[in-house]
């Protein structure tokens, strides 16, 4: 308790502060003695009295949490250690049985807040948990004798900074496993599933962890399942030709040019999910790679490609962060984008059909600039099957020089510019005409995609789908047309 009024008053009553202060007293309340009875019965005091003096706490996410987990806790945690404890050191024991039961209590919150189901975390939280004690202390300590002992200060601070870059490094480390996270619905019937899910997972695991074997065989089964990549069920769809991967606030495109082998249009801002959209696609040969300018929401996924073959790199001259494609794909050719190039690959034809200069530097402290998103690469690709246009963020001026480029711009499939944003063109879409149109997006502050986007794709007679709310996007060719394959429902 003194240390949590101590956090409070070191960093002032803001709300944030208060709500942490929160968690701990409700982290105080799961660790009362007596067993189970009396750890709820102090937990539900601890509840009903934090609610009294701030209601607005039954509305936050991070008081779930803590309230669940640390009911997890008091229910199963000592009982499951003791079953551990049969055939392993006590500690170690402690360690597993204390994340276990948190992450059970607690995953129906969290995949209604995220959508994603959690296989990494109890091992996180296993290797973090001794990290995270030394650590605070530390900082503690730092703050309190920084008015007195500058130097000594300065050396804890020194020790706890170790501590906290190892915690990220931990946790960076997690999310690269290809199957750190699957999606799973946050529909009340997916959360109702969980629950169950849940709920048969307390009432089985002490059985469970009282044999070694079967311990050890759903450890190991866990271990097999982080290395694979999750997908859903039926993704992606076996005869896919073109697919737009769910890489967050970004965009990455993927056209297939043959069973392995695919041409991709950006890398998204992520690497390990660009990575996981990759590896259930099965591709393992780039011939050609399509970076439309060099915005990190756009190739910041690019060490996703380290490890495949890619042939070559087609991207606009004279844009700042070009440099970095040959320090991470040294054996790739490099092409300046020009309008009017072409290229074959294997069967799909590729046709840039604009690539404005940079009219304008990026200004100082912002992220991006108009000039390098009408710079953008923008490219016609024929599959033979399937015309895609790909526009990168072509705002106003770009779509005004692609309709104004003579070239054919007719397509199936739609790569909306911009993530959907406001700065569109309702002429560019009525001239493409494409039936499908795919936008790159997750969540923003920029108000992606717009409604007066979604409102022009409409009229302009285009099936919307979008990453954010659908997951990623397969395009197949159907007897009766074009068919969308959804990773997730939305």
């Amino acid at each position: 308790m003194i240390g949590v009024a101590g956090f409070v008053v070191l960093c002032h009553g803001e709300p944030s502060v208060v709500r942490a202060a929160a968690m701990g007293c409700v982290g105080l309340a799961a660790l009362g003695f007596g067993g189970r009875q009396r750890g709820l019965r102090q937990l539900s005091w601890a509840v009903i009295a934090l609610l009294l003096i701030d209601p607005w706490l039954a509305s936050s996410a991070g008081f779930a949490l803590s309230v669940t987990a640390s009911a997890g806790i008091i229910c199963w945690a000592r009982a499951w250690a003791g079953a551990l404890a049969g055939w392993m050191p006590r500690g170690l024991a402690e360690a597993i049985a204390v994340p276990i039961t948190a992450q059970l209590a607690t995953q129906p919150i969290v995949v209604a807040i995220s959508g994603q189901l959690s296989l990494v975390g109890v091992l996180a939280n296993l290797v973090a948990g001794p990290l995270v004690g030394p650590t605070t202390v530390l900082g503690f300590a730092c703050a309190a004798v920084g008015p007195v002992w500058p130097a000594g200060a300065t050396a804890l601070g020194w020790l706890a900074g170790w501590g906290a870059q190892a915690l990220c490094w931990i946790a960076n480390l997690g999310a690269l496993l290809p199957a750190a996270a699957i999606p799973w619905p946050a529909t009340p019937a997916g959360i109702a599933v969980l629950i169950g899910l849940s709920a048969a997972g307390f009432l089985l695991g002490g059985r469970l962890l009282l044999r070694r074997w079967l311990a050890v065989l759903a450890g190991l089964g866990l271990m097999a399942a982080l290395l694979r990549p999750a997908t859903a069920p039926g993704w992606p769809p076996a005869d896919w030709v073109v697919v737009q991967c769910d890489v967050g606030q970004g965009s990455a495109s993927i056209v297939a040019v043959a069973p392995g082998e695919a041409i991709v249009v950006d890398t998204g801002p992520d690497p390990p999910a660009l990575e996981r959209c990759l590896s259930a696609l099965g591709i393992r040969r780039v011939p050609l790679l399509v970076l439309t300018h060099f915005h990190a929401d756009h190739v910041g996924g690019l060490g996703a490609l380290a490890g495949r073959a890619v042939d070559v790199v087609l991207a606009p001259a004279g844009h700042a962060g070009a440099e970095r494609v040959p320090l991470v794909l040294p054996d790739a050719e490099p092409i300046a984008a020009a309008p009017g190039l072409g290229m074959r690959i294997g069967d799909v034809r590729v046709d840039v059909v604009s690539a404005l200069p940079v009219s304008a530097p990026p200004i100082a402290g912002e992220g991006e600039s108009s000039g390098e998103n009408d710079g953008s690469v923008v490219t016609r690709i024929d599959t033979g099957r399937v015309v895609v246009l790909a526009t990168g963020d072509i705002e106003t001026a770009g779509q005004a020089a692609v309709l104004g480029s003579g070239q054919p711009i007719v397509a199936d499939v739609l790569i909306v510019p911009h993530h959907g944003s406001a700065r569109q063109t309702a002429e560019l879409f009525a001239a493409v005409g494409a039936p499908v149109a795919l936008i790159g997006v997750g969540e923003n502050t920029y108000g992606h995609p717009s409604d007066s986007a979604l409102r022009q794709l409409s009229q302009a007679g285009s099936a919307v789908f979008r990453t954010d709310t659908q997951g990623s996007l397969a395009v197949t060719v159907a007897e009766a047309g074009l068919q969308v394959t959804t990773e997730r429902p939305g």
